[in-house]
């Protein structure tokens, strides 16, 4: 089937056709905003029952949902499970109609709805997870009392309520720490502006995700560019993760989605900076800076010292934003101790694969011993999946764009022993990218069973069952890895390809007055 193009500007980014009706209110776009707006009431009212400033600054720590919702674990769970099945399916909903009428559907209407998710969910207080107080702490570390986050704990200062590791110096990129200016100066010493603050940030990191999405898959893939803003904008995994909990992590991925914006165009100038930021604020993107370095070689023509030439600048310029990033943080070694300590921390494990492969060799191991070996076969492992993934990459735009979704997804499965489920919104992100192909069977699966691993922490000890320490240790791993793995593997099998089915896109190269008319022999 033939798709349907995209209209573009010069620059083959998304116009819009002067005169042209905002919205068009047919019954497809009906059933959109149906979609939209049970999703915004389930969320209004989840919002309205786990409230901030109700539960904000609270008894003195950081509650989880069992303290908001009740001591009655099986109906806790139930209304869990219902939120989160109900979610989906309006999600299913809004996702099948634009996907049957992708040139129907009005991109105002599909970005006028996540901005509503975010007035909504921004005043939900953190469900299952409270990270946000500590970036409010770390914050206030160092905007307020002059103090370095990566140095010194939260716990140094005090806080509005007790914070789970508390102890801990912040373990994100310095340039995150110089982006939460904005919430610790402007709310002062108001703690609860601050977290409406943190979650605007977030919030705002989501939009311009959606937006780069738009936009990348435009130019990549047009004609699906509605397809992929509902993957990502609409999902319930990642509106509950990003708004919910105000998780920093969609603002790591902006940062690399503006990356791979500036790939397509052969910006490296800014490309390379962009990339630098993003590692600058998690450093789990690092995965994707070999992959678009050896991409940049392979595709600048001319000699070896014509390519050096023209990627010096880029690289150079990121190497400048490093150092100015971490100029205001700058304490020797001593900068890196929170991080380094982490990565070489045998009992920060959770969740993983590498606990169950502890877990096993715990058996013939001391415990020490079997730690450091279950870590060690599984960063082996990975690193043979991954070098050849890095070296596909460097074929065309697509094949980086999988490769990186490839990278996120089976370090996450495989090599990283401290696994939280918001994690899967790297992959989930990038996976945005390719709509149409086995990767959207694999981003609403992972999307969906990833929902529930914090259902399985938290009540595992109330099953009999899972009272065995192998099953409580298996059981959300399964619930996280298995469904989402079985797909990935299926997909491997039935397209004999890492990359699956996603077809090479248009090249960057191609003059954008010409890229219309070629753009239209694509298909899918």
């Amino acid at each position: 089937m033939r798709a349907p193009v995209a209209a573009t500007d010069a620059d083959g980014a998304p116009s819009v056709t002067p005169g042209r009706v905002w919205i068009r209110f047919d019954g497809v776009s009906w059933l959109v905003i149906a979609a939209g707006i049970d999703l915004a009431v389930m969320y209004a009212v989840l919002s309205a029952r786990l409230s901030l400033p109700h539960y904000f600054p609270g008894p003195g720590v950081s509650l989880g949902f069992p303290e908001m919702l009740g001591p009655d674990w099986r109906r806790n769970s139930v209304m869990y499970v219902s939120a989160v099945v109900l979610a989906f399916a309006f999600f299913a909903l809004a996702l099948a109609t634009v996907w049957r009428n992708r040139d129907r559907v009005s991109s105002r209407l599909l970005f006028a709805f996540p901005v509503l998710f975010l007035l909504v969910l921004m005043w939900m207080y953190p469900p299952t997870a409270a990270d946000m107080f500590h970036y409010h702490a770390d914050a206030r570390t160092f905007w307020m009392y002059g103090d370095n986050p990566l140095i010194v704990p939260p716990s140094a200062h005090p806080y509005a309520i007790g914070i789970s590791w508390g102890e801990q110096p912040s373990p994100y990129g310095p340039f995150w720490s110089l982006l939460t200016a904005g919430p610790a100066l402007l709310a002062g010493d108001n703690f609860l502006a601050g977290l409406v603050l943190f979650k605007l940030l977030s919030g705002l990191s989501y939009l311009g995700c959606a937006w780069l999405i738009y936009r990348i898959v435009a130019r990549t893939r047009p004609g699906w560019e509605s397809v992929a803003v509902v993957l990502f904008a609409w999902n319930p995994f990642v509106a509950f993760r990003t708004l919910g909990n105000g998780h920093n992590d969609m603002v790591m991925m902006f940062f690399l989605l503006l990356a791979l914006d500036r790939v397509w165009r052969k910006d490296w100038l800014f490309a390379f900076p962009a990339l630098a930021l993003s590692v600058l604020v998690k450093f789990a993107t690092a995965l994707v800076g070999p992959m678009i370095l050896l991409y940049a070689w392979h595709h600048t023509s001319g000699s070896v010292r014509e390519r050096l030439r023209a990627l010096a600048p880029g690289i150079v310029t990121a190497g400048v934003v490093v150092v100015l990033c971490y100029a205001p943080f700058w304490q020797g070694r001593a900068t890196f101790d929170t991080v380094l300590s982490q990565a070489n921390n045998n009992r920060l494990v959770i969740t993983s694969t590498p606990l169950l492969l502890q877990t096993r060799l715990a058996t013939a191991l001391a415990p020490d011993d079997a730690a450091d070996l279950a870590r060690t076969i599984t960063r082996w492992v990975f690193l043979g999946m991954y070098a050849p993934l890095v070296w596909q990459a460097r074929r065309d735009f697509t094949r980086l764009t999988t490769s990186g979704v490839q990278a996120l997804f089976l370090y996450l499965l495989v090599a990283s022993a401290w696994f939280r489920p918001w994690y899967m919104l790297w992959p989930v992100t990038l996976a945005a990218l390719l709509p149409g192909t086995w990767f959207t069977p694999l981003l609403v699966t992972v999307a969906l069973f990833t929902s529930f691993p914090d259902l399985v922490e938290q009540y595992r000890n109330n099953t009999v069952w899972l009272r065995d320490y192998w099953r409580a240790t298996a059981a959300p791993v399964m619930v996280a890895f298995w469904p989402p793995l079985l797909v990935w593997y299926f997909g491997l099998l039935r397209f004999r390809s890492w990359h699956f089915d996603a077809p090479t896109c248009v090249s960057a190269a191609i003059e954008p007055a010409t890229r219309p008319r070629v753009e239209e022999t694509l298909t899918v």
